[in-house]
């Protein structure tokens, strides 16, 4: 008995927990790739020229604005942040970490103490 409603409170549980979809990167998209004006969403010109590109409108980028003027159409947005360069993080690793520690002595940290030091003025 008692694991039967084990196994129903574990169902009830796992059935509440909703999976969000990962949002789509914070990058350029060419929504014009299908069409003979496929330049219109050339992110090197839209970027260069208007410091804008087109980008999924799910987009991760926080500044995400439906297309406007000429090319507006349903679906199809812009960002400027999207043609900002992406920049060059390091990979930290265990290895790193160990490394670095090789490096560094811990020993040369200062020392901190909780009595107030008092001197003779």
């Amino acid at each position: 008995m008692e694991s039967g409603l084990l196994l129903v409170l574990v169902v009830c549980c796992q059935a509440n927990v909703i999976h969000q979809p990962a949002k789509p990167e914070c990058s350029c998209i060419n929504s014009f790739s299908d069409s003979i004006q496929n330049f219109l969403g050339d992110k090197n010109i839209t970027c260069q020229y208007e410091r804008l590109c087109y980008v999924d409108c799910d987009s991760s980028c926080e500044d995400v604005q439906p297309a406007a003027g000429i090319t507006a159409k349903e679906g199809r947005c812009i960002s400027k942040l999207a043609c900002l360069p992406v920049p060059d993080v390091p990979v930290v690793t265990d290895a790193t970490i160990y490394q670095f520690y090789l490096v560094v002595p811990v020993t040369d940290a200062p020392v901190v103490t909780d009595a107030p030091v008092v001197t003779d003025a």
